[in-house]
């Protein structure tokens, strides 16, 4: 549980630089993704963690390496994906 807790703090960060860097709103980059505002506002808080799907999306969409995650929970690339 702890390493997931991890996770999504250390996504939400991410997500928020990322957004910020790029100069989007959360409800743009919401839009960009295919999610809800209110969805979005609670990845980037840290309060929920997203589907596999959404991740990948939002990798893209704010152009974020998806290797930064992998120090974020300690884990060899190979294992992420077991989360």
């Amino acid at each position: 549980m702890k390493r997931n807790k991890t996770f999504t703090k250390a996504l939400g960060s991410q997500l928020y630089n990322a957004r910020s860097a790029l100069g989007y709103s959360q409800a743009k980059t919401a839009e960009l993704t295919g999610i809800s505002e209110r969805w979005y506002q609670a990845l980037e808080s840290g309060k929920r963690s997203p589907s596999g799907e959404v991740l990948l999306k939002l990798v893209f969409v704010l152009r974020i390496d998806i290797n930064v995650f992998y120090d974020a929970v300690s884990l060899e690339p190979e294992l992420f994906a077991l989360l």
